[in-house]
């Protein structure tokens, strides 16, 4: 990030630094080594409860595949953002809890998350200012949390086999 827009300032190259926040959505990792989102769904169609570190108080920024590529693309299409950082989200907190609660309740299923304990050290809050993707490249996500959740949810259960 910073040896691109040290080549914008100092050699006038374009460049824009995008930082994502939590994407998710249909097609992604859901080994045990992909993303929460992935994972939760995974393990709830295994029929097992989704794992959650610690308190589950954990907060992060969840945006959805769609949203995140419309951003992207805005943000090629304006001169405005030349030389600038912008935070690519929703720009709103979710507990990874409120998370697990959200699939579980979108599948269905008659299962609790399971905690444990976690020796990790995380952040513990995370949620990005997207007042520059808002200026700057007049954009709002518009795929709510539930509503990608469901998609994405969808989208594993029809192809999990496969998957």
């Amino acid at each position: 990030e910073n040896m691109f827009l040290g080549y914008n300032d100092q050699r006038g190259l374009p460049a824009t630094a995008l930082r994502f926040f939590n994407v998710y959505g249909p097609r992604q990792e859901s080994s045990a080594y992909g993303f929460v989102t992935g994972v939760f769904i995974r393990q709830v169609l295994d029929g097992k409860s989704p794992t959650v570190y610690g308190d589950g108080m954990m907060t992060r920024d969840f945006i959805y595949i769609d949203d995140n590529i419309e951003a992207q693309i805005r943000a090629l299409l304006t001169d405005k953002t030349n030389g600038q950082v912008i935070n690519i989200g929703m720009g709103r907190q979710t507990t990874i809890l409120d998370l697990a609660e959200k699939i579980i309740r979108i599948s269905g299923k008659d299962i609790q998350p399971e905690f444990v304990t976690s020796k990790r050290t995380d952040i513990r809050y995370r949620c990005p200012d997207v007042t520059k993707m808002k200026d700057l490249i007049d954009f709002t996500p518009q795929v709510g949390l539930d509503e990608g959740l469901k998609r994405t949810f969808d989208w594993y259960k029809e192809n999990h086999a496969k998957s």
